[in-house]
C-alpha cells in the first residue's frame, strides 16, 4: 500500500470493504438472517443509526389487514387471515401478547422472534418457541449490546460458546481499532469478518500467515487478470485464483468454481478459512460441507471440536455430542467415559429421567414417529407424543409452547411449588416463577407497577433510550419520553457525556443542552466557552458569537 496516496487508499478501502460485507451476507447460509417480505411485515420503523443526533430510519409500507377483513372467510383462509391480522397488531402495537393469538407454530415464533430480537435481553431471547431462533436472538443481541456475557447461555458447549463470543468480539474489536486482536479470534469466517475492517492496515499485523491472509483476501477481489494472481501473497489464494483464471473456468460462476469437489466453492472456503484443495480440512472423516452446511460436526479446522479427545467423526458413530466434552453430564469426559451416554437409553440428549416425566420413551429417539427427535419437540415446544403443537404436558391450562414464552416448567403445574397453578398465577399478575408480582421483562418493575406507570410489561426499556425503565425511574427520568428534558438530547447520551438529563440547560448560561452542541457549538458544561466574563446565553441573546472572546 505504500505506493498508493491516502486519498486512493481510502477509495480502495471503502470498495473492498463494501465488496467483502456482500460476499459475507451472500455466504451466510445461517436460518438466522430472515428477510421479512412487505406483505408479512405492518408499516414499522426500524432503525438504522442509534447516534442520538443522526437516527435513520427504513419504514415498510405493506398491505395491512383488520380483523374486519376476516369476517367473511371461512375454514383455512379466515385462520390464515387472523394469525396475518395479529401479527401486523403485534408489530403495530409493539404489543408481544398478540403473537400469543396466532394459531400457527412458525408464524407465532416468527411474530416473537420479531418483536423481541431488539429487546437486548438473554431472557426476552429464550421466550422464543422455536430453540434455532431463539439461539439466533442471543447472538445477535450479544452482537448489538457488544455484551459478550451473553454468550455465558453456551456455558457447557464450548464451540458454541466461542462461536458467540467471536462473533461479538468481530465487531467489538475493530471498535478499539487493535488489528492484532482479530488474530485471537479462533472461530472460521469471523476472524476475516474482524479484518475487513482493518483492510488499510493489514501490514501492521504480527503474525505472517495474518498479514498474508489480509493483504491477499483485500487484493483478491480487485484482480482482473490472470497475470496478477502471482502478486497475492498467500498461495493459497494464489492458487485460487490461477484455478478461476483457467480457459475452462473463465465463463463459469463463482459457486460453481469446486477444486475439491466438497460442495463448498472456493472463494466461501477462503472466506472459511477451510482449505479450497482439501474435501476434510480437519481429517476428521467429515467433510467441510457436512460440517459447515449440514452441521453434523463442529469446527471443520479441529478434528476434535469439543476437546473430550473423540474425534467429531466418532462422536457422530457414537452418538455423542459433537460440542458438549460429557455428553451425559456425569463429570467424566467422554473420551474416558466407559458409557458416556449412561441415563439416556436412546442417545436422544434427553436423560431417562426426563422421558419419564414427558411421557416418552427413553428406548426411542422418536417416540410418535414424526421424523422429529423427542429433544428436537421438547426444546421446541412442540408435544413429542404425536398430539399436535398445542399440547400441555402438565394440564395447568397453558400450552408447551406458552410454557416457554413465561419460562415456566411444562411438566409441573405449580413451577414454583406455592400452591397457584402457573396460569392463574399469570392472570393474576403473580409470579409463577416464585415470590412476588410477576416482572415479565425482568426490569425489576412489576407488571402492575408498570400498567400504573403506563410503560411497556414485555420492553424493559420502553422508550427504546438504553436506560431500562426500572433505572430511568431510579434517575429520575422518564421511562417513556427518550428525552426527559426536552433540550433534544437523547437521556443516554447525556448520561455519557456527564450533562444532566434532568435539565435542560446543565451549565445554567441560558442556552439548552440541545442548542449547545446542535445550534452554537459550545461547551455545555461551561457557562463561558470563550472566558471572556460573559454567559453564552448572554452573548448569543446579545448577537455575539458565545466562542469567541472577541465577540465576532
Amino acid at each position: 500500500m505504500k505506493f498508493l496516496n491516502l486519498k486512493s487508499i481510502a477509495i480502495l478501502s471503502f470498495l473492498i470493504l463494501i465488496l467483502l460485507i456482500s460476499l459475507y451476507l451472500v455466504f451466510k447460509n445461517d436460518e438466522e438472517n430472515i428477510v421479512y417480505e412487505q406483505v408479512e411485515t405492518p408499516q414499522r420503523e426500524k432503525i438504522i443509526s442509534t447516534n442520538p443526533n443522526d437516527v435513520k430510519r427504513e419504514t415498510f409500507t405493506p398491505v395491512v389487514l383488520g380483523f374486519e377483513d376476516c369476517i367473511d372467510l371461512v375454514g383455512e383462509e379466515k385462520e390464515e387471515c387472523l394469525n396475518q391480522v395479529n401479527y401486523n397488531v403485534a408489530y403495530l402495537n409493539d404489543d408481544i401478547s398478540y403473537c400469543l393469538e396466532i394459531n400457527n407454530y412458525d408464524k407465532r415464533s416468527e411474530c416473537i422472534y420479531g418483536l423481541v430480537r431488539e429487546l437486548y435481553s438473554v431472557n426476552s431471547c429464550k421466550r422464543i418457541p422455536n430453540h434455532s431462533r431463539s439461539m439466533s436472538c442471543i447472538q445477535d443481541s450479544s452482537i448489538a449490546t457488544r455484551y459478550t456475557d451473553f454468550c455465558e447461555i453456551f456455558e457447557g458447549e464450548p464451540y458454541e460458546k466461542q462461536e458467540c463470543l467471536d462473533r461479538t468480539n468481530a465487531f467489538v474489536i475493530p471498535e478499539r481499532y487493535e488489528i492484532n486482536e482479530c488474530s485471537s479470534i479462533e472461530t472460521l469466517e469471523y476472524k476475516n469478518l474482524c479484518f475487513q475492517n482493518f483492510y488499510d492496515a493489514c501490514d501492521d499485523l504480527k503474525d505472517r500467515g495474518d498479514r498474508e491472509d489480509c493483504n491477499s483476501a483485500r487484493d483478491y477481489y480487485l484482480i482482473s487478470i490472470k497475470e496478477d494472481c502471482q502478486k497475492l501473497l498467500s498461495s493459497k489464494y494464489q492458487r485460487v485464483c490461477f484455478e478461476k483464471f483457467k480457459p475452462e473456468n473463465i465463463n463459469k460462476k463463482v459457486t460453481e468454481l469446486d477444486i475439491d469437489g466438497d460442495g463448498l466453492w472456493d472463494e466461501k472456503e477462503l472466506w472459511m478459512n477451510t482449505d479450497p484443495f482439501n474435501p476434510d480440512t480437519d481429517g476428521d472423516g467429515l467433510s467441510d460441507y457436512e460440517e459447515i452446511i449440514e452441521k453434523k460436526g463442529g469446527n471443520p479446522l479441529d478434528a476434535d471440536t469439543d476437546q473430550d479427545g473423540l474425534s467429531d467423526y466418532d462422536e457422530i458413530q457414537l452418538g455423542t455430542s459433537v460440542q458438549r466434552p460429557d455428553s451425559d453430564g456425569d463429570g467424566i469426559l467422554d473420551s474416558a467415559d466407559s458409557d458416556p451416554l449412561s441415563g439416556d437409553s436412546d442417545n436422544d440428549r434427553l436423560t431417562d429421567a426426563e422421558e419419564i416425566l414427558w411421557g416418552t420413551d427413553p428406548n426411542n429417539r422418536d417416540t410418535d414417529g414424526d421424523g422429529l427427535s423427542d429433544y428436537n419437540e421438547i426444546k421446541n415446544g412442540k408435544n413429542p407424543l404425536g398430539e399436535g403443537w398445542k399440547s400441555d404436558t402438565d394440564g395447568d391450562g397453558l400450552i408447551d409452547v406458552d410454557e416457554i414464552f413465561y419460562l415456566t416448567n411444562a411438566t409441573k403445574k405449580d413451577t414454583d411449588g406455592d400452591g397457584v397453578n402457573d396460569r392463574d398465577e399469570i392472570e393474576a399478575g403473580t409470579n409463577p416463577l416464585g415470590p412476588g408480582d410477576f416482572d415479565f421483562d425482568g426490569d425489576r418493575l412489576s407488571d402492575k407497577e408498570e400498567i400504573e406507570l403506563g410503560t411497556n410489561i414485555y420492553k424493559s426499556d420502553t422508550n427504546g433510550d438504553d436506560v431500562t425503565d426500572y433505572e430511568s425511574i431510579k434517575k429520575g427520568l422518564d421511562p417513556i419520553s427518550k428525552d426527559t428534558d426536552g433540550d433534544g438530547l437523547n437521556n443516554l447520551y447525556e448520561i455519557k457525556n456527564d450533562l444532566d438529563p434532568i435539565k435542560s440547560d446543565t451549565d445554567g448560561d441560558g442556552l439548552s443542552d440541545g442548542d449547545e452542541i446542535n445550534k452554537y457549538f459550545t461547551n455545555p458544561k461551561d457557562l463561558d466557552t470563550d472566558n471572556d466574563g460573559f454567559l453564552d446565553g448572554e452573548e448569543v441573546q446579545a448577537g455575539f458569537d458565545p466562542r469567541t472572546a472577541s465577540g465576532v
